[in-house]
């Protein structure tokens, strides 16, 4: 059988009667006294009153009784502990969330020192393979300025043909400066240097950099393009595309890196035509954007016609001499045959894309008067 009664396990009797559990007997009676002074029904009318003074009278009968009361205050006991104990799980818990929480962060930490190390690397060897192409660059004009002395002089040209000789176009005159947006999917200079390569043609070489500076919002980062010796086409194709709308992504914008425009693009527009037609046959339009010859190697030995002779010093110092300066002249007479087929592929490819470029413009305009 229950101790208590429904009515008694609904009501909490210290709390009514504002007694701790310690309280005692007397204690508890002069509680009940002073709260049915402010109820009582003979005193106090009203519902209200009556409900209150009825409870009142409850608690007191639980207190006062042992048994009541031992088992309240064993069920006081138990609901304490149980507090106590979701209490220390939720302590548990919060700093199991928070233990979480940091790992977390720090493996995100990990993951952004990571790719900020990578990318730092990639930019590195990118400085590094940039030199190495200027070195290689630079050797290989000492090579040809040697070949170029050493062969014999030549009688000076006519005027007509010298007004179809291309002018002298140095590294600056076929690099371009790319500014990118800031939300640019471009991150390293590899990424960007495929793009290009794959659109434009060979390059010599990309170095992107990011400016960036503390606390500053991001103006997008700089792009150095080098295209390579002879790729004309590419370089003009390039520098149009970034400039008219037709960019590698949205927001590219593309300027010379001399400032003005380069001679060669004002001699290829107005060339490009002649020097087509003096050709035996046209250039097939190509699909992408053409690969020319590379820069020649100077690492293979000469041949030599006969065993030189090599009794005496000034003997062996001559007919090396000779031989050198025979390697160097046709060294050179292989240049100066690559440089005029360069020249004639570039400008050609140079006038196919300007015609397209005019043809897509008139049928624009077309489009838009039937409009």
């Amino acid at each position: 059988m229950a101790l208590l009664t429904d009515e008694e396990k609904a009501i909490d009797p210290y709390t009514l009667l504002g007694v701790d559990v310690t309280a005692t007997d007397k204690v508890v009676q002069k509680a009940y006294r002073k709260l049915s002074l402010k109820c009582h029904p003979d005193k106090i009318p009203g519902a209200d009153a009556a409900v209150m003074f009825h409870k009142i009278t409850l608690a007191l009968n639980m207190l006062l009784d042992p048994a009541k009361r031992k088992f309240l205050d064993t069920k006081l006991e138990q609901s304490r502990a149980q507090a106590a104990r979701y209490a220390e799980m939720q302590g548990k818990r919060k700093a199991g969330m928070d233990d979480l929480l940091r790992r977390e962060e720090e493996a995100n930490k990990r993951r952004r020192d990571a790719a900020l190390a990578r990318k730092a690397a990639a930019d590195e060897e990118a400085v590094r393979e940039a030199g190495r192409q200027l070195v290689e660059e630079r050797q290989r004009a000492m090579y040809a300025a040697a070949a170029a002395r050493a062969a014999p002089p030549e009688p000076a040209p006519a005027s007509s043909s010298n007004s179809n000789e291309p002018p002298p176009i140095s590294e600056i005159d076929l690099t371009l400066r790319l500014q990118l947006p800031p939300d640019s999917s471009f991150t390293t200079s590899s990424e960007l240097e495929g793009t290009i390569r794959a659109k434009y043609g060979p390059v010599s070489h990309v170095l992107l950099r990011d400016d960036k500076k503390p606390g500053k919002k991001s103006k997008g980062a700089r792009a150095v393009v080098e295209f390579a010796p002879g790729n004309w086409g590419g370089c003009w194709a390039c520098y149009v595309d970034n400039t008219g709308g037709r960019a590698l992504e949205p927001g590219v914008k593309a300027k010379w890196a001399a400032g003005d425009e380069p001679a060669w693009v004002g001699w290829a527009a107005s060339h490009g035509t002649p020097v087509a037609a003096t050709k035996p046959a046209p250039v097939p339009r190509p699909t992408a954007a053409p690969s020319f010859t590379t820069a020649p190697s100077f690492t293979s030995a000469p041949a030599f016609a006969s065993a030189p002779d090599f009794s005496s010093a000034g003997g062996l110092e001559s007919a090396l001499g000779r031989h050198e300066a025979e390697r160097k002249a046709r060294d050179a007479a292989k240049e100066k045959e690559r440089t005029a087929s360069d020249a004639f592929a570039s400008a050609t490819l140079l006038r196919m894309r300007q015609l397209e470029r005019q043809m897509l413009a008139e049928k624009i305009r077309l489009e838009e008067g039937d409009e």
